[in-house]
């Protein structure tokens, strides 16, 4: 990625800087670029409520980087795909009003409105705050400085009301339990009421309702925070068989896809659970809410792309397949890269890349062990809803971690030796006490372990 800075300097050269004006100036400049990025993840991976803070801080800046002196930037090295779009439409706008113009080009370029309100104020206090200064800005080779806006235009921007906006919302509606012919749309974050257009006829609201996960079309109201209440005059309303990510974001890292990874949406009403599934990838994730069940179906992908696409290892059988699957989505240029190249990303690495990189041994061991149980977790979940050949190859691909980081099973998480399932008493196992001897027996496969059993361990 390239280095970009920031730095103010005084309109003229005998004049001093404030540290006040030029810290404001900077902390203007992060809460443009946050909602830019902001903008962005939501519109990529379909969130419907807030963004997780973990996400937004993807676009922390950093104090002294690419300008050499005074304020400059140095963004995080694992979200530097989603860090330089997000700096170069920083940078367009501040080119674009910097010359005056605003009219169709800012309607166009930010089309959501209300964060197109946020850029706009985020601008006018920018100026504010640059009164008698001037901003230098842009990549480290390339700067230019920001020059006066049409503020009445901009202003006008930052005044229009967004308390009702056109948009799109996803969910499952449901029928009111109190209030007669009066629905609902709920994605397990936010809970709004719905009201329909003329041209909905009210007999097929009860088939929206049974329709599971759907997608709405109207008019969306917003409160002073931008977040949504309630929906009104919905003129459509139509299912989504799958959702398509042309680019998988996590906290840790950025992955753009030349071929979009496809997730299979579902609800589980008795449970109140979302699900976002991939069949060829065995990723079926399920949370209360849709926004947290994309961001578990994304971190869950990363944990996939590290193990299998960012090492030379080659694989056998069923990984074979999820290795050719996930090297079919990758760029031809990271391709050729991806046995050469370790991505620089925080401590959730892949044990596959830890060997091309120098950290100590208790690093390897303390990712491996994240790794493993989480791993573990997720075979106890598969085993629960019925899965037992997930369940296995979860449990599998936790031991072949273990052995590549040289950590051991948890001894309080046992597994079928003979099968990988995991062994669950009352689920997938049973046990015995028998005259001093315990036996433990695999309810999948049938394997019988027997070992000394003293009676006093029942306290």
């Amino acid at each position: 990625m390239r280095q970009y800075g920031f730095k103010v300097v005084p309109a003229e050269d005998d004049a001093a800087v404030p540290v006040a004006v030029a810290g404001q100036a900077m902390v203007d400049i992060q809460k443009l670029l946050t909602d830019i990025g902001t903008m962005l993840v939501k519109v990529e991976l379909r969130v419907q409520g807030d963004l997780d803070p973990r996400l937004k801080a993807k676009f922390d800046l950093k104090i002294g980087g690419s300008s050499g002196s005074g304020i400059g930037s140095d963004p995080d090295k694992g979200s530097e795909d989603l860090m330089e779009e997000s700096m170069k439409m920083l940078c367009s706008t501040l080119d674009f009003l910097g010359k005056g113009v605003v009219g169709d080009w800012f309607d166009d370029y930010f089309p959501d409105p209300y964060g197109r309100r946020e850029v706009a104020r985020d601008v006018l206090a920018l100026c504010d705050h640059l009164d008698g200064f001037v901003l230098e800005y842009g990549p480290a080779d390339a700067q230019r400085r920001f020059g006066r806006i049409d503020r009445e235009k901009v202003a006008a921007v930052a005044d229009r009301d967004v308390s009702r906006i056109p948009a799109v919302v996803i969910g499952v509606i449901y029928r009111d339990p109190v209030k007669v012919n009066h629905w609902h749309i709920s994605n397990g974050s936010d809970d709004l009421e719905i009201t329909f257009a003329d041209n909905i006829a009210k007999n097929d609201i009860p088939e929206f309702a049974k329709a599971g996960p759907v997608i709405v079309s109207g008019s969306v109201r917003l409160d002073e925070d931008g977040r949504r209440t309630a929906v009104t005059d919905v003129s459509g309303c139509y299912t989504f068989p799958m959702v398509k990510f042309q680019r998988i974001i996590t906290p840790q890292r950025d992955i753009p896809l030349l071929n979009p990874a496809i997730g299979t949406p579902g609800y589980d009403a008795d449970k109140g659970l979302w699900h976002l599934s991939c069949e060829l990838l065995g990723i079926d994730e399920s949370k209360p809410s849709w926004d947290e069940c994309v961001l578990a179906f994304h971190d869950y992908f990363e944990f996939l792309w590290e193990t299998y696409c960012d090492t030379e290892e080659t694989f056998e059988g069923e990984e074979a397949e999820v290795q050719e699957y996930l090297r079919s989505l990758m760029p031809v240029a990271r391709l050729r890269a991806s046995a050469h190249v370790s991505y620089r990303t925080s401590a959730v690495e892949s044990p596959s890349t830890m060997s091309r990189r120098r950290i100590s041994h208790s690093e390897v061991a303390r990712i491996g062990e994240q790794r493993i149980s989480r791993l573990l977790d997720l075979s106890v979940e598969a085993l629960r809803a019925g899965r037992a050949d997930r369940a296995r190859r979860y449990v599998d691909i936790a031991r072949r971690i273990g052995m590549k980081t040289r950590v051991g099973m948890p001894k309080d998480r046992r597994y079928c030796k003979r099968c990988l399932a995991p062994l669950v008493p009352g689920l997938s196992c049973t046990i015995r006490l028998n005259n001093g001897t315990r036996s433990v027996t695999c309810g999948l496969c049938g394997k019988v372990w027997r070992m000394p059993y003293d009676g006093r361990e029942r306290t």
